[in-house]
């Protein structure tokens, strides 16, 4: 799964959860390389240790400056922590599986294991 490129409309804006709290910084967006759909936004959250969260763009709303999901801080935060980040990479099929199975995904059957 690769970066987006026409994703720099997204880039910077706030993510919003279910439960209005602000998560952190939109820094990227990852879509399969076989299908070309969007399929996880990389979120930065975390002023003095930043982490990184992949949250799926299913159902995401963009509104009034800042991008919504129907998902809670908590969901968000507790998700399984991958090793791209920073704005770059890709998420390696086994990284992949481990976020659809977290955020109950369909699996995806171009990814390699």
């Amino acid at each position: 799964m690769s970066v987006m490129p026409e994703s720099a409309h997204l880039k910077g804006q706030p993510l919003v959860s279910s439960d209005g709290e602000t998560v952190g910084t939109i820094e990227d967006v990852y879509v399969d390389p076989g299908t070309g759909q969007a399929e996880f936004l990389e979120v930065k959250a975390g002023r003095f240790r930043p982490k990184v969260h992949f949250v799926p763009v299913a159902q995401m709303s963009a509104e009034g400056g800042a991008v919504k999901v129907p998902y809670d801080k908590a969901k968000i935060v507790e998700a399984p922590k991958v090793g791209v980040g920073a704005g770059g990479g890709e998420l390696t099929g086994t990284e992949e599986a481990t976020l659809r199975e977290y955020w109950a995904m369909p699996p995806q059957e171009s990814a390699p294991l």
